[in-house]
């Protein structure tokens, strides 16, 4: 557990829990002010939003449904509603969390201006793997949240698909994404991973709907050799270690 004592700390912590996500992203901040383009530490946090939304990370903004009709949040939230983002509005809202699949902190700060730069504010950070039912308690609670609100503005999004690609030189890839055929081909062009470029793409091994990249990533390093194989976490294709699940084993 870290206990952050100041709103610039928060919001870097903010900040990295929205770069580092992979799998999904919750964000629940009653008040929010992104429409305020000249506050350099908004426009950071909506570009790192925007950027996880484009890695197909499931991401799920929750925020408080105003008792004043003047206030609208879907109309400030529609740059990210647009790239793909769930939206939820939940009545008295007054929480404040920011969670991926690896971290969640809980704090007083919303994601709005003078929260960050007048405010006096502090948050704890909770790792999964260092607090993890407490952790997992925080993600429930996230959902209950979920189910309880009275609007769900959420973008038909096409199903992700976990594929593994066999490359030359005995390599092999895991990649996850909503199209395929687009995938695929900006892998044969060179427009993504060094790994691939260097193992070039020989055929497209098997596809599995909705699967968890993580754990298949893992099960193909077992399989082939942590070395032969970049998905998942580890697509530098110069690692030096094994991933830690494989450590050990």
């Amino acid at each position: 557990m870290k206990v952050l004592d100041n709103p610039f700390a928060i919001t870097n912590e903010i900040l990295q829990i929205i770069k580092d996500s992979k799998d999904f992203l919750y964000l629940v901040s009653p008040y929010t002010q992104f429409e305020r383009e000249e506050s350099t530490e908004l426009k950071i946090i909506k570009d790192a939003i925007i950027s996880s939304l484009k890695r197909n990370v499931d991401v799920n903004f929750i925020t408080r449904d105003p008792e004043n009709e003047k206030i609208d949040p879907k109309k400030k939230l529609r740059f990210i509603h647009e790239e793909g983002c769930k939206i939820y509005l939940i009545p008295k809202l007054h929480s404040k969390l920011y969670c991926n699949e690896s971290y969640a902190l809980i704090t007083s700060m919303n994601l709005f201006l003078a929260s960050i730069l007048n405010n006096k504010e502090i948050g704890v950070l909770l790792s999964k793997d260092l607090e993890s039912p407490e952790f997992n308690e925080i993600i429930t609670y996230v959902k209950e949240l979920i189910r309880s609100a009275t609007l769900k503005l959420n973008i038909k999004i096409e199903k992700k698909i976990v594929y593994v690609l066999k490359l030359g030189n005995d390599k092999w890839y895991v990649g996850k994404t909503g199209n395929l055929k687009q995938r695929l081909y900006q892998h044969k062009t060179g427009k993504n991973s060094p790994w691939i470029q260097m193992n070039r793409v020989i055929d497209v091994k098997e596809t599995i709907p909705n699967g968890d990249l993580k754990e298949i990533t893992l099960d193909y390093m077992r399989k082939y050799g942590w070395e032969n194989v970049r998905g998942y976490a580890w697509s530098q294709w110069n690692m030096k270690n094994p991933p830690r699940e494989l450590r050990n084993k």
